[in-house]
């Protein structure tokens, strides 16, 4: 049986960030992956401004302008009788657009140099042996297994080798429509949010000039239910938003529609005996703004760095990987808590208003909406008094 230091299941963004900071450490480090690359994937194409950073100690930032990634520099925030805020980003920050296939294939191109990886595997079953792990591996129809010191779960939302069964912990009923559009009008460099109604609201994510990846996000308890109407008749969905309606009048489907559900949940444990999770396997984030990329890269940092710390000391047990999961948990909840306030303002269109006039009339106020909803500043900002207070006077004055 071929024995490594590291096995990491999953080469999306967490899996592929966690290899390139676990790179050149002197740990034999392998990624898998069932998928064989460039592959596709039901997402919000938007990296937040908090996510550059990690690309660019990637080295990656070069590839990427090739690629053609679309700077924006904020989101707007409409409902449909013309009321309308922007959250700007400080500093002349920005995020950046870019379909994921293309993302996940630079990133994969890039682990690959830095450590070995497999594609088209299939990890079956993952089980506790010999101070590590064994990983039963399927592979062109042949079965194989392999021993690891270590096991980085990068499963994404629905992994269930070592994390145990998930749990929902946030606003359900949730269900999102993406499809990518060319012949888009009138795009500017904002992400924009359209509040319709408490049902319906629509994502609009510019790519080009004219080019953008549009969401309809369902909500309520029949969602799911409405969602393959939605699918099949995605652009009739469209024409019910009074703002977009006439700026794709002459749009073409460059990315047919898709759905997922936007669910929240959360994994029993983080971290076991030679183990943990990073990404979506530590629970599930709206990915429609980009926010996720954030958390996949840091969760990879935070888990390179306790597993680094491990392996030193000779010590792989659960008490020692801890750190790990409450340092997730202690960075991580106040965002889930900010994007439960902003689903719950969606449902209320009164409050969403009181909201909206708020961040409008309000510079500070709506450069830190937009630090909060970029990944620029801790998400806990949301809920300090100072903030609380800027609502309410912006709002009542």
């Amino acid at each position: 049986m071929r024995r490594v230091d590291v096995a990491i299941v999953g080469a999306g963004p967490a899996g592929t960030a966690t290899a390139l900071f676990l790179s050149g450490s002197g740990l034999q480090v392998l990624l898998l992956d069932r998928a064989v690359f460039p592959r596709d994937k039901v997402c919000g194409e938007a990296l937040s401004p908090g996510a550059l950073p990690f690309l660019e100690s990637f080295g990656l930032m070069p590839d990427l302008r090739k690629e053609g990634a679309f700077p924006y520099r904020g989101a707007v925030l409409s409902t449909p009788d013309g009321l309308r805020a922007e959250a700007t980003y400080p500093e002349d920050r920005f995020g950046l657009a870019l379909p994921r296939e293309r993302l996940d294939w630079l990133l994969v191109k890039q682990a690959s140099v830095q450590v070995e990886m497999r594609q088209g595997v299939m990890v079956e079953a993952i089980a506790p042996y010999d101070n590590g792990h064994t990983l039963s591996l399927k592979a062109s129809g042949t079965s194989e297994a392999l021993w690891a010191r270590a096991v980085v779960s990068a499963e994404g939302r629905f992994a269930r080798t070592l994390t145990e069964a998930m749990h929902a912990t946030g606003p359900a009923s949730r269900f999102a429509v993406v499809a990518t559009l060319d012949g888009v009008e009138d795009l500017g460099d904002r992400l924009e949010f359209h509040l319709l109604d408490p049902t319906m609201q629509v994502v609009v994510g510019p790519q080009a000039p004219d080019r953008a990846a549009i969401a309809v996000v369902l909500d309520g308890p029949d969602a799911s239910r409405r969602a393959p109407e939605a699918i099949k008749r995605f652009q009739d969905q469209l024409g019910r938003d009074p703002l977009l309606a006439p700026r794709i009048r002459h749009a073409q489907l460059a990315k047919p529609p898709r759905g997922m559900g936007l669910g929240r949940y959360q994994p029993r444990r983080l971290v076991g005996d030679g183990w943990l999770a990073v990404g979506d396997a530590v629970g599930f984030m709206d990915p429609l703004t980009g926010e996720g990329m954030y958390r996949a890269f840091r969760t990879a940092q935070l888990a390179s760095e306790t597993l680094l710390a491990a392996f030193a000391a000779g010590d792989l047990r659960a008490s020692r990987l801890m750190p790990y999961a409450r340092a997730v948990r202690r960075e991580f909840t106040p965002s889930y808590r900010f994007v439960d306030t902003v689903v719950a303002l969606s449902r209320r269109p009164r409050l969403a208003r009181f909201a909206l006039r708020a961040i409008a009339r309000d510079p500070v106020l709506a450069q830190r909406m937009g630090s909060y909803q970029g990944a620029l500043a801790p998400a806990s900002g949301f809920y300090s008094l100072d903030t609380l207070a800027r609502f309410a006077w912006s709002a009542f004055h």
